[in-house]
């Protein structure tokens, strides 16, 4: 009968860059492929033996045949296993390398990080620990060597008056001032043609400052957005905001009437009642009996807010790009800087004007 054959294992180079690899396949899949013509060579061996059983006990030349069916296949498989424990020391080894390679990595890296500990505690620099990114330079005073605020890496907004304290190693300071947006006005009921226009937003101021022009504490005033107000009366003016004489004025308040034109408040800065600005804030809304006049929009300002009172026109307050937008009737201004909406209703409160704001970026 036919003996299948067994496919010979490759022989491995342990120098070849790809012997890892090589050792993967050889266990994943050409050593089942072994077992598996290995266990179909001892099938034939062992139909081999039947067939030599069946065949007279005369038949020398059965017994010969069981005989060297049965020596190859010992010969074979001894062979095969030898083969494969040398692969299996083979892979032992590797693994035993790459193991010492991660060690001999490890010890490196401490011996490096204890050299550089060493070098800078003799240089008497800071600790490098969470200062990543920072800039490395010369204190006030030439009193050392720290840390310093990288370009771009110094910003602050203030919500809030308080005194700001330069920090060191800073060269410029640019900042941009937003003053109070102002309320809206207010009638005490919608009878016979009562107005209120809305508050004007507040301005928008930018400067560009050298650090030794200032002190090291600079006082910030932020402006407050001007309060709500009920009953018949105008609407209060927003605070104006200041840095280091850097002034950004606060929005009026919008009026109030009961015939007539009734005015919005003005902007902080350049634009009258329901005029738009760039940086300046814009108008507040005014009305009249019939019309309600849209108020003014800003770029980097706040926005105007709505007048209340007439029975068509505007229906929202003044938009701001980058500030707050002026508000609808009865709403109070966006954050930072928008005008409050007027009103007209009994027992209702005029909208607020939006805080003004103060952002600081250093370098």
């Amino acid at each position: 009968m036919a003996i299948p054959p067994i496919t010979s294992l490759p022989s491995l180079d342990r120098t070849d860059p790809q012997f890892r690899e090589k050792v993967d396949t050889f266990f994943g899949s050409q050593i089942p492929l072994f077992v598996a013509e290995a266990n179909a060579y001892a099938a034939a061996m062992w139909q081999a033996l039947l067939d030599a059983g069946e065949a007279r006990e005369g038949s020398e030349a059965a017994r010969d045949q069981a005989r060297a069916v049965l020596a190859v296949a010992s010969r074979e498989m001894r062979r095969r296993l030898a083969q494969a424990m040398q692969l299996a020391d083979f892979a032992e080894s590797y693994a035993s390398q790459g193991a010492g390679y991660a060690a001999q990595s490890a010890a490196i890296k401490a011996s490096n990080e204890t050299i550089a500990a060493a070098v800078q505690s003799a240089a008497g620099l800071p600790s490098l620990t969470g200062n990543a990114y920072r800039l490395l330079g010369v204190l006030p005073g030439e009193s050392g060597v720290g840390w310093v605020h990288g370009m771009g890496s110094g910003y602050v907004q203030l919500a809030a008056s308080q005194n700001w304290s330069v920090p060191d190693g800073a060269t410029w300071v640019f900042v941009e001032c937003l003053g109070g947006g102002g309320s809206g006005g207010s009638r005490s009921n919608n009878i016979g043609g009562s107005c209120a226009g809305g508050g004007g937003g507040g301005q928008c101021v930018q400067r560009l400052l050298r650090v030794s022009d200032l002190s090291s504490s600079v006082t910030a005033v932020v402006g407050v957005g001007g309060a709500a107000v009920t009953g018949s009366a105008s609407g209060q003016a927003g605070g104006d905001t200041s840095f280091a004489g850097v002034v950004a004025k606060g929005g009026e308040g919008g009026k109030t009437g009961s015939s007539g034109y009734v005015s919005g408040g003005a902007a902080g800065g350049p634009a009258s009642a329901g005029e738009s600005s760039d940086f300046g804030g814009g108008g507040g809304g005014g009305v009249s009996d019939s019309l309600r006049y849209a108020p003014g929009s800003s770029t980097f300002g706040g926005g105007g807010g709505r007048a209340n009172g007439g029975s068509s026109g505007a229906s929202d307050g003044g938009v701001s790009q980058y500030a707050g937008s002026g508000g609808a009737a009865r709403e109070s201004g966006g954050y930072p800087s928008g005008g409050g909406g007027g009103n007209v209703l009994s027992s209702e409160w005029s909208g607020a004007g939006g805080n003004g704001r103060i952002r600081i970026w250093w370098w």
